[in-house]
């Protein structure tokens, strides 16, 4: 089968199995990210992992971490565990 007939054929399949199996949300899946698929297979130089972007981003994702002094957080903005870690430190 070639990727011009799976399409055709993925759409009525639909029809045929139970709207809330499993199989049915990869069909509508594949269906929903049809034009990114076809888009990847027509040019050769995309890639179909993006681990080299994570791995280029990681270091920026890193030092967006939580601060020194945890005190310093508003327990509004962080909620009631961070209100609890905060007073555990006054």
């Amino acid at each position: 089968m070639t990727i011009a007939a799976l399409k055709p054929f993925l759409e009525p399949q639909l029809s045929r199995i139970p709207q809330k199996s499993l199989l049915a949300e990869e069909i509508r899946y594949a269906l929903s990210h049809w034009p990114g698929l076809i888009r990847f297979i027509d040019d050769g130089t995309l890639e179909c992992d993006n681990n080299p972007v994570e791995n280029q981003i990681r270091p920026i994702a890193l030092t967006r971490g939580t601060p020194s002094q945890p005190e310093t957080r508003s327990a509004t903005r962080t909620g009631p565990c961070e209100s609890v870690r905060s007073s555990v430190y006054e």
